[in-house]
């Protein structure tokens, strides 16, 4: 059984390493774009331009991950019985291999984390999966997309 205090403990963690990373990825940018050399080696060179608009995608990014990360902290830290946001769950693919083990929460979808507890992907409440998975509780059993049939092994 997970513990989900431990789990969102580890995810946080996990989640601050990756903001502090991007956060230096956006200072790298910017300073590549501030501090190139004003000289155009040819009139088809763009390369600050381009680091320019990596800089303001990076810092997009930045910007909605340092939201995920205060709601991550905000989230209670008890057990759920059933799939919704700030939940973690687990289930079994009924249709062929697989188990998922994700944690719905807003931002970061597709991330995934090495945790004590495992590994764990972040999935959107608005995602496909989730839109199946919502209200359901352990033992139940849901389809996404009408091709993938999954019973839901644990709820936290």
């Amino acid at each position: 059984m997970i513990n989900k205090e431990i789990l969102l403990n580890d995810l946080t963690t996990a989640f601050e390493a990756r903001v502090d990373e991007l956060r230096k990825a956006v200072r790298t940018s910017q300073e590549m774009t501030r501090d190139a050399p004003g000289r155009i080696e040819s009139r088809y060179d763009t390369s600050r331009e381009e680091t320019g608009w990596l800089a303001t995608g990076q810092a997009a990014l930045l910007g909605e991950w340092e939201h995920t990360l205060q709601l991550f902290r905000a989230l209670p830290r008890t057990r759920q019985n059933m799939i919704q946001t700030g939940a973690y769950f687990e289930a079994t693919s009924l249709t062929g291999p697989g188990r998922l083990k994700c944690f719905v929460c807003y931002g970061g979808s597709g991330l995934e984390f090495q945790t004590s507890q495992g590994l764990v992907t972040l999935v959107s409440p608005s995602s496909p999966l989730v839109d199946a998975a919502l209200g359901r509780s352990v033992n139940d059993m849901f389809t996404v997309n009408g091709r993938a049939d999954y019973l839901v092994r644990e709820v936290a």
